[in-house]
This record gives C-alpha cells, structure tokens and sequence, in this order.
C-alpha cells in the first residue's frame, strides 16, 4: 500500500506514537493525581501540588519506559483490531482484548513498579522471569490485574470506537494536512468525553482503595485498643468518604484523563485516518488506471477501423 506503507506498519506507529505521547504529557499529571488522592487532610490545595508536581519532575517519570510500553503496546492491539469489529462490537473487542492481553501488558507494569521501588531493569527482570518464585508471583499478579484491565481497555478504547461513528466528519481525508486536522477534531471531542466515563468508573475504585489502604494500616497499627482503632476508623471514613475530597480527587482525575486520553487518541486517529487517505489514493489510481486502459483500447479500435 502506498509505496510499501502497509496498514499494520501505520497502526504500529500510531499505537507507539500514542504511548510516547500520552506519557510525555501524563506521566506528570498522574504524579499530581496521587498526590491529591494521598492528601486526605487537605494539608495543600490541588495549585500546591501541581507546584510541587512540577518542582520533581525527574522523580515523576521514573519507570517512563515501562509506562511509554504499555501504553504503546494497548494502543497498538486496539488499532490492530479489525476495523469492523471495532465498529459492531467496540466494547466486546476491547474488552477480551485487555483481558486476554494482560500476560503481555503486566510485563512492563511490574518493571514499572519494581522501577519506582528503586530496582533496575534488568535486576526486576532477572528477579521476576528467571525464578520459579518470581515467576509465580507473576502469574499470581496477573491473574489479579486481567480482569481490570479488560474493564479498563473496554471504557477507553471501546468507548472511543463506540463514539467513533457519531462524530467522525464525513467523506475521507484528500490529504495529509486534512488527516491531521480530522484526527485532532476527533481527539478533541471524543478525549474528553471518554475521560469523563474513565473518571467517574475510577472514583469510585480509587475512593475504595484509599479507605481499604488506610483501614488496613490501622489494624496493623499495635498498642491500640478496640475503641482506638473504631475512632481512627471513623475518621479514615470522614476524611475519605466525604464531598470535598471526592470532588479534589475528581479533579484531579479528570484533568489527568482528558490531557492523557486527548494526546492518546491523537495518534490512534492520525493512523487511522492516513489509512484512509492511502486506500483513497489508491482507488483514485485504479480507476486512472482503468480509464487510461479504456481509452487505450478505444484508440486502438478506432485507429484499426479506419
């Protein structure tokens, strides 16, 4: 296609271009998420930790390769999905593909992890995939992160390419500044929509997780007696489940997706749409092609008969 451009080398690029991209401009954004999701005491407002988000940047972006390889390679598998089934089953497709995938993606979210606790690559690596224990404490991890990660490729990809069809501008890209200007039309509207799915299917999760988290160190807590522990319960539950910490989380969240999903997406369409734009060409140079052989013919009979 097109001088040797194949569809799948242009979703290759596009799903790898999405993982730099996203992470270029999320992995800080993510940073600051935590932060506020920490802050249950409000001890800074969401500026004062966008400021000190922005003070250690460096230490926000360790673990950035591992990160940059998951997304690349989850926006990868969706583009390479059939883009028919995308479109009749967006959800179904995105969904097994997260879950049927996550062996592959759990491999870089684990060296992400062991990354940011200090461990090297290849150490985190060796560690993980060369032992009998490490191995098993990689099935056991992925075991537990396939089914969340089929629901999380299912409210981002396959919300996307549920809302591709009501959005797309209609006709196809006659060049590439059009494939540009059309994949970030659809960025623009549907990155912020499916940020706001995202958003609020993952506060509820993280609002459970902060609470679980903090009633397990009060019971792992020693010298405190039962009435103790049921107070610090009580306030782990007021300072948590309350509306102004949700609406910060909120925020926070929210303002991290749109930018992460906005750039992600981006990319995702640009392939989607230089695709297009080839297959036009293309058919362009078929009938040229068809109506120059025609005359061709047509001049060959008129030149015999006379």
């Amino acid at each position: 296609m097109g001088g040797g451009v194949s569809d799948d080398s242009v979703k290759v690029c596009g799903g790898v271009a999405a993982g730099v991209g996203a992470n270029a401009v999320g992995i800080p954004l993510d940073r600051f998420r935590i932060m506020v999701a920490q802050d249950s005491s409000f001890s800074r407002s969401l500026l004062g930790h966008w400021r000190e988000t922005v003070r250690s940047l460096g230490a926000a972006y360790t673990g950035g390769i591992a990160r940059v390889a998951m997304k690349g390679t989850a926006s990868t598998l969706n583009l390479l999905i059939p883009h028919e089934l995308r479109q009749q089953s967006p959800f179904t497709a995105s969904f097994f593909t997260g879950l049927f995938a996550s062996p592959v993606f759990n491999v870089p979210r684990m060296l992400q992890m062991a990354k940011i606790n200090g461990e090297r690559y290849p150490a985190a690596a060796h560690r993980l995939f060369t032992t009998a224990q490490g191995l098993r404490t990689y099935a056991h991890n992925t075991a537990l992160f396939a089914p969340g990660e089929g629901l999380r490729m299912m409210l981002c990809f396959g919300s996307k390419d549920f809302l591709v069809p009501f959005m797309k501008p209609h006709g196809q890209p006659c060049s590439e500044a059009q494939v540009a200007a059309r994949a970030a039309t659809l960025a623009m509207l549907i990155g912020p929509t499916v940020a706001m799915v995202e958003s609020t299917a993952s506060l509820a999760t993280e609002t459970a997780s902060t609470v679980h988290a903090k009633l397990g160190t009060i019971k792992q807590a020693a010298g405190i007696d039962q009435a103790g522990a049921a107070a610090l319960r009580a306030e782990a539950l007021s300072a948590t489940v309350n509306p102004r910490y949700i609406a910060r989380c909120f925020v926070s969240l929210t303002s991290k997706n749109i930018v992460c999903n906005t750039a992600t997406f981006f990319f995702m369409f640009l392939a989607d749409e230089y695709i297009a734009l080839l297959r036009a060409k293309e058919g362009r140079l078929r009938r040229r092609s068809t109506f120059d052989e025609l005359s061709t013919r047509l001049q060959f009979r008129l030149t015999g008969s006379s």
